[in-house]
């Protein structure tokens, strides 16, 4: 625990966290790592290649959600690694005006990107 700040979130009211993530498999476990990333609440699979990548988005409520979604994602079946390649906190009303709730991965993507220009 951290001197600084307490290790709950109790301290941050409105947040949003954004995150993305590439994680590698070997092809033949594509279905079986799939499966797992569908059960994860706030993931959502993004693009995947059949060689053995899927690119994931997360959009987590705090900090401790964002870590206890890395780590099971880490240790799902299947998963040889995974990595963190984008990660930004913002407040929910700046998320829900870049994130609405009817548009694809794909358009989030974009807007974010648009955004941080």
């Amino acid at each position: 625990m951290s001197k600084f700040m307490p290790d709950d979130d109790s301290h941050i009211q409105d947040e949003c966290h954004v995150a993305s993530m590439i994680i590698l498999f070997r092809p033949e476990n594509i279905e079986k790592v799939k499966n797992s990333l569908e059960q994860i609440n706030y993931l959502e699979i993004f693009a995947e290649d059949p060689i053995g990548k899927i690119i994931a988005v997360i959009e987590a409520p705090n900090t401790r959600s964002l870590r206890d979604i890395t780590t099971r994602v880490e240790t799902s079946e299947g998963v040889m690694s995974a990595s963190s390649v984008y990660h930004e906190t913002m407040t929910e009303a700046e998320a829900e005006e870049i994130l609405p709730i009817d548009q694809s991965p794909q358009e989030t993507m974009n807007k974010i990107a648009a955004a941080a220009k």
